[in-house]
């Protein structure tokens, strides 16, 4: 296989530092938890699209 030239990317770790992100106990437990309805693209865009719809 051969690596896309931009596919190198800093580590995790790295990235949370940057954008200064504590990587915890309680970020663990959210980024690896079942996801929800909630958790679906339309209920997070729920205001934002019924905005949109409305503004028509």
């Amino acid at each position: 296989m051969i690596a896309h030239p931009f596919d190198t990317h800093p580590l995790t770790a790295l990235r949370l530092q940057h954008l200064g992100v504590t990587l915890d106990e309680r970020l663990l437990a959210q980024a690896t938890r079942a996801p929800t309805d909630a958790d679906r693209l339309d209920s997070l865009c729920a205001g934002d699209i019924n905005a949109f719809r409305g503004s028509q």
